[in-house]
């Protein structure tokens, strides 16, 4: 994520994007209430913040779960964490 949007998005979204992220990679996405209740804030918040990341393009809507889009790169991830082992 480049550092403006970064700044733009704040740490909750930051928060919840990465549990979007782990739940995608687990190939399965998550709901609203999921996420409120793993990481202990208000759903209210966490749909605000998912909203802010599904504008960025960093996260979609499925029914009424969450994913992350191909704008993050999951191959890519993995392979550079097994070019740095």
């Amino acid at each position: 994520m480049p550092l403006e949007t970064l700044a733009q998005v704040g740490r909750t979204a930051i928060a919840i994007g990465i549990y979007v992220f782990l739940r995608t990679v687990m190939c399965s996405p998550v709901r609203a209430s999921q996420i409120a209740h793993a990481l202990k804030l208000p759903r209210v918040s966490v749909v605000r913040r998912l909203e802010e990341l599904i504008k960025h393009g960093y996260v979609e809507r499925v029914g009424n779960a969450y994913r992350v889009t191909d704008k993050v790169n999951i191959p890519a991830l993995a392979l550079e964490s097994l070019i740095a082992i």
